[in-house]
């Protein structure tokens, strides 16, 4: 059930915004992280975001409930 796409896309999703929103928080927030954490939940964010787009494809080209490890062409 872990390498199905039908659960990586939607939690890497999910992933992605809080990501996205502790990235904003540091930004915009009224006490300041260093910089370099605010840095990291924005690397983070864009790995996240990757993984949603690479993990959707794959369901919608090879099935949703074929799993991501099975799917290689050799």
């Amino acid at each position: 059930m872990l390498g199905l796409p039908r659960l990586l896309s939607p939690l890497c999703f999910s992933l992605t915004l809080f990501c996205t929103g502790m990235t904003l928080t540091g930004v915009v927030g009224g006490q300041s992280p260093p910089w370099w954490q605010t840095a990291a939940w924005g690397v983070l964010a864009l790995l996240f975001a990757v993984q949603c787009v690479v993990y959707t494809l794959a369901g919608r080209r090879k099935g949703w409930d074929t799993p991501i490890e099975g799917s290689r062409e050799s």
